[in-house]
């Protein structure tokens, strides 16, 4: 599946998948519950779905990514401070809440995106965070680069291909999440993707 789902109603479809209620997305989302219904609609639309039996229905056996698309609004992220590492955001690209990455996967992200500050480095990689060597969590792939040298307020496209080189440790979420990373950068940049596509090959 390569829907073009906007941030909330990606984040709306995983937890729908996994039985989270409406009240409880909220809540984690830090939105109002009118938020989570005038989403939850736009996605029923784009999946053609009338509600989310139907959609568990149609896509709860699916392992295939959800293709991770900005529309109406950018995608706005800031990076968290995740010393020793820079700052990073991570989050879980799938449409189901078992699919486990697989050493010898191949993933294409296809962006466009600015940030507010210069960079040395935007990277991206996929981590396993049920994991630890150390203070270092599992790394299920090396880092990309999605630009080196990136100067504030320009807007960068292009297209990466990612190499899964571990397993993950099992199919929990956080084990196979979507990292994306800045080095050693003060303050906290904020990304703005005006395209984000995850896809399996």
């Amino acid at each position: 599946m390569q829907e073009k789902l906007g941030f909330y109603e990606l984040e709306i479809f995983n937890n729908l998948l996994k039985c989270v209620s409406p009240k409880e997305m909220a809540y984690k989302l830090n939105v109002s519950n009118h938020t989570i219904a005038y989403h939850r609609t736009k996605l029923y639309r784009k999946l053609k779905v009338k509600n989310a039996k139907e959609l568990l229905a149609k896509y709860g056996s699916s392992g295939s990514p959800v293709s991770f698309i900005s529309e109406e609004k950018p995608f706005v992220i800031t990076l968290h401070d995740d010393a020793p590492h820079g700052h990073s955001f991570r989050f879980y690209p799938f449409n189901n809440s078992n699919v486990m990455i697989n050493s010898g996967d191949l993933f294409t992200v296809n962006y466009s995106f600015s940030s507010n500050i210069d960079l040395d480095v935007l990277q991206i990689d996929f981590v396993d965070l049920t994991e630890r060597n150390g203070i270092f969590f599992a790394m299920l792939s090396p880092n990309v680069p999605l630009k080196n040298i990136v100067k504030a307020d320009t807007l960068y496209s292009g297209s990466v291909t990612i190499f899964i080189t571990k397993t993950a440790n099992n199919a929990e979420p956080n084990a196979n999440l979507l990292n994306i990373q800045s080095l050693f950068s003060t303050p906290q940049p904020t990304i703005t993707f005006t395209k984000l596509e995850v896809i399996k090959n």
